[in-house]
């Protein structure tokens, strides 16, 4: 009985593959880059470079970003503070008012939105600066072309102040 026929796996170096040719398209070149006619440079494996090809279809304008901001802000001018611009694709991913130190002027608002609509966000009944806290509001809220801004109407306050904080998917 005769027995099976075994073929011997030989490592290739780069560049000694081309096309479905085997190990016996190479003869007795092993450890050559490969048969002629071929443009390999040798053993090293390297060979020559062909023609540029066509250029690709261009790719998506890549990952977005997300932005956090945080402004601060007091009972002293201005009252009207632009925070960031809006282009139409953002998205207002989170945004909150902390009051740090109470306004102590009960009168005292303020108000987060857009110029189009200044109480977009939060609303003057929203947030209290004669208190300690922090106003949140957390849903995603999407924009025209604006401008996010905030307002604060001090009344008659003497101290006060507090900060901003936005997250804008862009």
């Amino acid at each position: 009985m005769a027995s099976p026929a075994t073929t011997a796996l030989i490592p290739l170096l780069p560049g000694q593959l081309h096309g479905n040719r085997g190990p016996e398209a190479w003869g007795a070149q092993i450890g050559s880059c490969c048969p002629a006619p071929c443009d390999c440079t040798g053993a090293s494996g390297g060979g020559g470079t062909g023609p540029t090809g066509p250029t690709g279809p261009t790719g998506s304008s890549g990952p977005a970003t997300e932005e956090e901001i945080i402004l601060p802000f007091s009972f002293a001018p201005p009252l009207v503070t632009v925070i960031a611009p809006l282009l139409a694709t953002d998205i207002v991913v989170s945004s909150s008012v902390q009051v740090l130190t109470p306004f102590d002027d009960p009168a005292a608002t303020a108000s987060l939105g857009t110029i189009a609509n200044p109480v977009l966000l939060l609303a003057p009944i929203n947030i209290d600066l004669t208190t300690i806290a922090q106003y949140q509001n957390g849903e995603m809220t999407t924009s025209p072309p604006d401008q996010l801004q905030l307002v604060i109407v001090p009344g008659a306050s003497t101290t006060g102040n507090g900060r901003v904080l936005v997250r804008i998917h862009h």
